[in-house]
């Protein structure tokens, strides 16, 4: 993945009814932190794969809109290769538009984010199609 700048590395875990999750995160910024690139990944607890991929791709897609503040701007299905996906276009409550993208791998997802401030996004909007 090509990153704006030198990304920077998190983990979390999280304790879910099937098992621990942990994500490994790597973000890059820009601006002040104003603008900022993630990707980042997970393996399913082995108790998850039973559940079909629009599932567990529907779960993930509320985590992200869920919130009654965000705005939706587009969601759509979408395939890497062979493996399901879905893409969420949406507005923050502090007007970011954020540019969302999650791939269901076997037992891990992996996903794409883009974070800009909404009075930028048309001028970023090439830097965010290519990172996507």
């Amino acid at each position: 993945v090509m990153m704006p700048s030198q990304p920077s590395q998190r983990t979390q875990t999280l304790n879910t009814p099937m098992g621990d999750v942990t994500t490994f995160f790597y973000s890059s910024t820009l601006n002040n932190g104003t603008v900022s690139y993630s990707v980042s990944y997970l393996d399913l607890p082995k108790g998850a794969s039973g559940f079909p991929a629009g599932l567990i791709l529907e779960a993930i897609a509320s985590g992200l809109t869920g919130d009654e503040r965000v705005k939706v701007l587009t969601e759509q299905a979408i395939k890497l290769g062979e493996h399901p996906g879905k893409e969420f276009k949406v507005e923050s409550p502090d007007k970011k538009i954020i540019r969302h993208r999650a791939f269901l791998v076997n037992q891990r997802i992996y996903q794409l984010a883009a974070e800009v401030p909404a009075a930028q996004s048309q001028s970023l909007e090439k830097d965010v199609e290519q990172f996507m």
